[in-house]
């Protein structure tokens, strides 16, 4: 599917980098001049892959917007105030980094298309509004159980793809569908309780 949507300029299914991990676990970052200075430093036998890239610090040289540095992912900058670093960019030695943990480790995360999610769930609102009972047309239930209802599905599902993120690599939209099902529950402009069947009062 993943080839396929090349055709198509799309990324469906691409697997994606995974910055909730910390990177300290991940692999160790070393300055040049440290390992100039003390090539003991490098433990080959605790960490036989080496990476040698440029970044991270001015003496580098790849300190401008463009020159191999990204923006910084809120996950990793959330990593790196633990640490307390203060830096800003994401380098391309860094990227290339979780790389190759994700390739060593077999972790992949596969993000499920926005557009998938939101046709699946037009479909099962459909199937659900025609096979409906009879009653919720004549007495449909109150705005403030729909909100109820709406809202406790809202976080159930949040709960659902949470697990499948944790469990299975697998990436769930939640935004898109949730707006998807809430426009579709709307009633129709002027649609009133006698277009859904209910009969005309009398006076």
């Amino acid at each position: 599917l993943s080839l396929w949507g090349y055709k198509l300029r799309q990324m469906w299914l691409h697997p994606i980098l995974d910055f909730s991990l910390p990177p300290q676990t991940l692999y160790t970052r070393l300055p040049a001049w440290q390992l100039l200075d003390s090539p003991d430093t490098l433990n080959l036998d605790s960490s036989p892959l080496v990476l040698i890239a440029p970044g991270g610090y001015p003496e580098a040289g790849v300190e401008a917007d463009g020159e191999d540095n990204f923006p910084l992912p809120p996950a990793l900058a959330y990593w790196r105030q633990q640490t307390g670093d203060q830096r800003d960019i994401l380098t391309g030695g860094e990227v290339h980094g979780y790389l190759i943990h994700h390739f060593q480790q077999q972790h992949f995360i596969l993000p499920i298309p926005d557009l998938w999610l939101v046709l699946l769930v037009a479909l099962l609102h459909k199937a659900w509004t025609l096979h409906r009972p009879k009653n919720r047309e004549t007495h449909p239930p109150k705005r403030e159980i729909k909100v109820i209802f709406y809202s406790v599905g809202g976080v159930v599902y949040g709960v659902i793809s949470w697990q499948l993120y944790i469990t299975a690599q697998i990436l769930l939209p939640w935004l898109f569908p949730l707006l998807t099902w809430g426009l579709l529950s709307l009633p129709a402009p002027g649609k009133s309780r006698r277009d859904n069947g209910a009969k005309p009062q009398k006076y």
